[in-house]
């Protein structure tokens, strides 16, 4: 349908809005001078009605000079008669001289005998109206007085306002239908001007010609709105021209954008079925550019064979509309069969209703991050040292494992398998030679056994191997068990060969049988683990299977640990002293130990309490708190004047707490708060921590050192390569460890535990270092280390660990123990 042209249009609405208004206007003008003339000649009836009233109060004798009268009124005025009417409804006068003695309901058919009863009743005058008003009655009561009585009568006076309306009525009429006129002429000047002011110019813009569009005269339309409107379509004119040549600039860029950008990109052209690859597309797919088709099969020919069904029933969804988007990652296959990952986005760039005519698809290689994503996945469910699968996805075997016991009523077991004192082995050649034997231990782990389903590493030197259908007999499960845990322990056992040396491995292995009532991954997990730690603790290097006692145990470790910071804080922990004495039985000083009783287990060994700290960290806590407190009983015994010959007061420190990058400063800390002699204390540390981070450990024992604090080193012997940093540590005392003393006995001692006792005395007195000799329970074992050159002694021949008043009350009376 052609649309109409501005100055068609706008003309024809200003006509009809024009038209409507002014036609409201004579409708209202009608009604005002209708009613003017209405409301006027009524008050005109009322006003000579009086006047007539006064004029019918006269004899009858005078009868004809009231007709004369009436009749001049009738013809002056706009009335259509006047009739005196008595109360028998006769006509008395009439101004036309007509009807006089009739009855007045055969005269006047306007004529209405309620108004006029009620007008002789009530002696008031009433209107009586019709055609909307301009015909009408007034009904006047007039009295008269007669020699015979006075009677009562009415004067009616009719009025037809039907010829001086029409006369109104064409006058305004001519009125409106000039205004119309003028209406109409100024509707076709508005044409014009529009056609020559607006419609002209906008003609000027053809888009097609948008390079050749002249400039648009200006001066012509004078300097009002339609001035302001050329000078507007110059702009939009000097604008488009911008824009189009911005417009094929881009085009351009976009050509070369789809040829150097690193996505692979197509445009299809749905309606001739060509497709537009970049160069990139080509180059991702190893192929030459005019090697592609010229059709979407230059993309859907390269879909990886178990992606393509996927992927092109997801693209036929995105085209058929019901997918909003098609964001499908798939893989392509290049020429060379190459695998690509691509994340595809593909968008309607011209459609007609629904159906797409031009898309545009920019397919990005995500295949470094596929593999990115895919080393995250394995490095979450594997181990980055061995390769072994780690517990997350060691559970996650196990739950399946599990349920399917559970449904085909099998049997299966989990090891939780320890290298024992693998932490000497780092300690002594390094933490890479470490992971080297880890490495070897996992691959002789994955030896193919029957049964085994996945081997794991939980965290650093322990092993976990998932094993499964074990049969439906219990015993001849466990039985098999037994017999794989063997098999495995004698395999990680042959000898390693490391930087000329041979290493022999020990594993402690803690086993579980599933399923049982409680089925789940965890709960079987836990059950190795605390089968794993029964066997460290009571003996290394075996194979231990769950009972529930084991867990009663565990649980009441758990309590312990957790008894531990409140015992502290309540002092249930008491500090401990153990004197050492010289060999002619005088005090040199007292090791700290510490011990604790509880209401509801009584009392409890450090070997059970200490190593629990160690596992939870509390020891750092712990061994601040021991240190204080010694350092407080010391100046409090300085205070009294301790012995000259009593020296050190020795205080354990475990390694955790010593490797603290605050170590340092937090001993001396204590020192000074508490104001101790630091001459006094004695820290005792094991071998253990001199060979880890040996730099850092000389530096802060040279540090404390310098502030006045001995060192000495705890159990030495059992360890690993402390002679080969002894000459640089700056430490005052050896302690020989109690394990070498109790192989001196009367009835012959082992000659390798002699041979030590004695290298350890000799290297102290070469080196200038002080030597004590822990356990000491026999008068033969003083008088052998006494002839070997050691003259400090601590043990049970001389004094068990003393509470603190006991012990000082030995200290400063300085008698032997009995």
């Amino acid at each position: 349908m052609r649309r109409l042209s501005l100055s068609i249009l706008i003309p024809i609405i200003f006509f009809v809005i024009a038209s409507l208004a002014q036609g409201l206007l004579f409708w209202r003008s009608i009604n005002f001078h209708q009613q003017s003339l209405i409301t006027e000649t009524q008050q005109r009836v009322e006003h000579f009605s009086k006047r007539i009233n006064g004029f019918l109060h006269l004899e009858q004798s005078q009868q004809q000079n009231n007709e004369d009268f009436l009749n001049l009124l009738t013809y002056l005025q706009p009335f259509h008669s006047i009739m005196l009417v008595g109360s028998n409804l006769h006509i008395l006068l009439d101004s036309n001289h007509q009807h006089q003695g009739e009855s007045i309901n055969h005269v006047s058919e306007y004529f209405n005998s309620k108004i006029f009863k009620k007008v002789i009743y009530t002696s008031r005058a009433q209107w009586y109206v019709f055609d909307n008003g301009l015909m009408g009655a007034f009904y006047e009561p007039v009295i008269t007085h007669q020699s015979s009585g006075s009677s009562k009568r009415v004067l009616l006076v009719e009025y037809d306002l039907g010829h001086q309306w029409s006369q109104v009525f064409r006058r305004l009429l001519n009125q409106a239908l000039w205004q119309w006129g003028l209406i109409l002429l100024g509707a076709l000047v508005m044409n014009m001007l529009i056609r020559r002011w607006l419609v002209k110019p906008l003609k000027q813009i053809s888009i097609n010609h948008l390079h050749h569009l002249p400039q648009i005269q200006t001066e012509q339309f004078g300097r009002g709105e339609v001035a302001q409107v050329g000078y507007f379509l110059n702009d939009l004119r000097s604008t488009l021209s911008t824009c189009m040549s911005q417009t094929q600039a881009a085009e351009l860029r976009w050509q070369f954008a789809l040829d150097s950008d690193m996505n692979g990109i197509w445009e299809w052209d749905l309606v001739t079925d060509e497709v537009h690859f970049n160069q990139q597309w080509a180059l991702m797919l190893e192929i030459a550019p005019q090697q592609l088709a010229k059709d979407i099969g230059g993309w859907q020919n390269y879909i990886h064979a178990d992606d393509k069904d996927e992927t092109l029933n997801q693209f036929r969804l995105y085209m058929q509309g019901v997918r909003d988007t098609f964001v499908h990652v798939h893989r392509l296959v290049s020429a060379r069969g190459e695998i690509i990952w691509v994340s595809p986005r593909v968008m309607v760039i011209e459609k007609d209703d629904s159906r797409p005519l031009r898309m545009v698809g920019l397919f990005k290689d995500i295949s470094e991050l596929h593999r990115a994503q895919e080393k995250l996945v394995y490095q979450s469910n594997y181990d980055s040292t061995t390769k072994l699968a780690n517990r997350s996805r060691l559970l996650e075997e196990l739950e399946q494992a599990i349920d399917s016991h559970v449904e085909y009523q099998e049997f299966g077991g989990l090891f939780y398998i320890d290298i024992d004192n693998f932490k000497n082995i780092n300690d002594l050649f390094g933490h890479h030679i470490g992971d080297f034997i880890l490495k070897k231990v996992a691959r002789r782990l994955e030896t193919r056994r029957s049964h085994v389903h996945t081997v794991a590493r939980i965290s650093g030197d322990e092993f976990a191997i998932l094993l499964t259908h074990l049969g439906q007999v219990k015993q001849n499960a466990v039985r098999k068990l037994l017999s794989i845990a063997h098999q495995l322990s004698s395999h990680v056992r042959e000898t390693i060969e490391i930087q000329n040396s041979e290493i022999n491995l020990n594993i402690t292995t803690g086993i579980a049988l599933f399923p049982h009532q409680k089925n789940k991954a965890y709960e079987v997990f836990r059950q190795a683990d605390i089968a794993l730690y029964h066997g460290k603790e009571v003996g290394r290097s075996k194979v231990h299977f769950f009972i529930e006692e084991m867990a009663s145990k565990a649980h009441q470790r758990h309590e312990i640990q957790m008894l531990m910071p409140k015992a502290m804080n309540n002092d249930d922990m008491v500090i401990y002293f153990q004197p050492r004495f010289n060999d002619n039985y005088q005090m040199t000083g007292a090791e700290t130990l510490l011990r604790w009783f509880d209401e509801r287990y009584g009392w409890i060994s450090p070997g059970v309490f200490i190593p629990m700290a160690e596992e939870s960290g509390f020891v750092v806590e712990l061994g601040e708190w021991v240190m204080r407190g010694a350092c407080r009983k010391l100046k409090q015994w300085q205070d009294k004047g301790i012995p000259v010959q009593f020296k050190t007061l020795s205080v354990n420190v475990s390694p955790k707490q010593f490797h603290r990058s605050g170590f340092v400063q937090e001993v001396i800390d204590i020192i000074n708060q508490e104001g101790c002699d630091p001459s006094l204390l004695e820290l005792e540390i094991t071998e253990g921590v001199l060979v880890t981070n040996v730099d850092e450990t000389i530096t802060k024992l040279s540090e404390l050192r310098e502030f006045g604090v001995r060192f000495s080193i705890d159990d030495f012997g059992t360890g690993y390569s402390s002679l080969a940093y002894l000459n640089r540590l700056p430490i005052h005392c050896l302690k020989i460890d109690k394990s070498f003393v109790d192989e001196v006995v009367v009835n012959g001692t082992r000659a390798g535990s002699s041979a030590i006792i004695a290298t350890i005395i000799a290297m102290s007195e070469n080196l200038g270092i002080e030597v004590v000799a822990e356990g000491v329970e026999t008068d033969f074992q003083m008088q052998f280390l006494k002839y070997r050159g050691c003259r400090t002694y601590q043990g049970f021949l001389f004094s068990e660990a003393l509470e603190p008043d006991i012990f000082e009350q030995l200290l400063f009376n300085g008698k032997k123990p009995i």
